[in-house]
């Protein structure tokens, strides 16, 4: 928003409640904790912030494998809808010749076989009849079909018309998209023979963004049950793991296991955030939303304890009681 949030809270803290303030994006992995989760932290003080510096990077990361139990008992462990989802992904990569790397774009199946435009027009604004020579998701042809059946056809992501608001002229596709789609349909086109039978079997799952795939592991081993995997409203994501996802508040998206198939648990979830030993809500969804709302306390405490200084300028020890409870 062009700094008008950061420059709304500036004014506040200097301008209304005169603080001296500094501001910096940290994030768990410049203290040695192997998650990238970038915040801005602002610190303040009414007299003087001249004693402050920031905290000091780490140049080493702590093995994620620190932070995880092994098979543990109170872990939640992957529905079997979602292991056959995997399966069906170690399928298809399966597929593709190992001399050949896996796309690094996202991975949208909707595109393969389809042929409505998107480079100069989008579907919103092409006529009935034009549509009608094209195909559709998975190549599902649109001829014969009423205009509300060839959206019903569509992938999501291309039915809204788009409009400048200050113009008031249509909007093209964004060129990441239009790369993402052209790179799929590409994809497919080159291991169509390889890829038709798997494709028929990720076509009929029951949620759109299980047709979706993300491999960030590119030259990794082609084993999905190797790596950390997400079900996201953008797809499945595989990660390496060498560094948590960020934990959110969908739980929904709570970070799997894969070599153990199943879902971290609240007390990893507490350890990568540094709150270790925290008593935490105990209905999931709440956990992990309270978890994801959180700030990585290891973070906060080594800030602090370069601003929080007593009268004769020796640093107050701070001890953060691991027993608080996240506020709800």
């Amino acid at each position: 928003d062009n700094f008008n949030t950061w420059n709304y809270i500036k004014d506040k803290l200097e301008n209304q409640l005169e603080y001296k303030i500094d501001k910096k994006i940290l994030s768990p992995h410049n203290f040695g904790i192997p998650q990238h989760r970038e915040r801005l932290f602002i610190i303040g003080a009414k007299n003087s912030i001249q004693h402050f510096n920031w905290p000091e990077s780490s140049k080493s990361t702590d093995s994620i494998m620190n932070f995880l139990d092994v098979n543990p008992t109170d872990a939640t462990k992957l529905e079997d809808e979602k292991i056959s989802v995997i399966k069906l992904w170690q399928e298809f990569i399966d597929k593709i010749p190992l001399e050949d790397n896996l796309p690094s774009f996202p991975i949208w199946s909707m595109e393969f076989g389809a042929t409505y435009p998107f480079e100069d027009e989008i579907p919103y604004r092409t006529s009935s009849h034009a549509l009608g020579k094209c195909k559709g998701k998975f190549g599902i042809p649109l001829k014969g079909m009423t205009r509300e059946e060839k959206f019903n056809n569509l992938p999501n992501y291309v039915k809204k018309n788009q409009i400048n608001k200050v113009t008031g002229e249509p909007i093209q596709f964004p060129s990441w998209k239009k790369h993402y789609i052209r790179s799929n349909r590409a994809f497919y086109e080159k291991y169509k023979v390889e890829l038709e039978p798997v494709v028929k079997k990720i076509r009929d799952l029951g949620v759109s963004s299980w047709q979706k795939f993300e491999w960030n592991v590119q030259g990794g081993e082609r084993d999905l049950t190797k790596y950390i995997i997400q079900f996201r409203g953008s797809g499945v994501r595989v990660k390496k793991p060498d560094y948590f996802p960020s934990l959110v508040t969908v739980s929904t998206q709570i970070p799997i296991i894969g070599w153990e198939s199943r879902y971290i648990t609240p007390n990893e979830g507490a350890r990568i955030q540094s709150l270790n030993g925290i008593k935490l809500p105990e209905n999931l969804g709440s956990c992990f939303g309270a978890l994801g709302n959180a700030v990585n306390a290891h973070i906060v405490e080594q800030i602090a304890s370069n601003l929080i200084i007593e009268e004769d300028n020796i640093e107050i020890p701070l001890n953060f009681n691991n027993e608080q409870r996240i506020a709800m």
